[in-house]
């Protein structure tokens, strides 16, 4: 009875449509493609595609910004979601799009600046917008710990070390995040590796 309840709950799929495809997009096209609760229609990236691009081993295609606009891409391919792994700039390119067809928008950017995040709540009134610093539930986690270890032992020394991709062009992510919004009342420094 209860496989007949869940059969019935995963035959409407959340379209989805992702932005971004670095390694981090790379890794959400694999899970939201292998998901049987959503329908990953179209992955968009900066950098123009001069051929017909799928995503590896599936028919899910994966277009450059130069030939489809969000606009373009919204009206063609429609979605319900909007799932953000690129970089802030994004943001304000389809940002519009997203409020005018009520599409919801998940945003895995940590380098926006407050400009950016206002913006983002704006949105938020008229379409569910949620954004986090960074989308991974073990930083999230993490963020909520350093709250609670600052309350229980104010003057601990903690050091928080990130490690990035080698060619990651924002270094403003969680660590920073993090230190930027205080929880730790002290400095934080983000690593890059050399």
């Amino acid at each position: 009875m209860q496989q007949d309840f869940r059969e019935a709950e995963i035959l409407e799929k959340i379209r989805v449509g992702l932005v971004g495809y670095g390694r981090a997009g790379q890794a959400v096209a694999n899970i939201l493609g292998s998901d049987p609760h959503f329908d990953l229609r179209w992955i968009v990236r900066r950098s123009p595609v001069e051929e017909r691009l799928t995503h590896p081993g599936t028919d899910i295609p994966v277009l450059g910004l130069d030939r489809y606009p969000f606009a373009l891409l919204f009206d063609e391919m429609p979605v319900d979601a909007l799932v953000d792994f690129s970089s802030p700039q994004s943001l304000r390119a389809y940002g519009e799009e997203v409020r005018k067809r009520g599409v919801m928008l998940l945003s895995a950017i940590s380098a926006y600046t407050e400009e950016d995040m206002a913006y983002a709540r704006e949105l938020g009134r008229d379409t569910r917008v949620m954004c986090s610093p960074n989308i991974t539930l073990g930083i999230n986690f993490l963020i909520v710990a350093a709250k609670l270890l600052r309350k229980a032992a104010p003057f601990a020394d903690v050091q928080i070390v990130e490690q990035h991709f080698r060619d990651k062009l924002f270094i403003f992510t969680a660590a920073s995040s993090m230190g930027y919004s205080r929880l730790m009342k002290r400095r934080v420094r983000s690593f890059m590796p050399l």
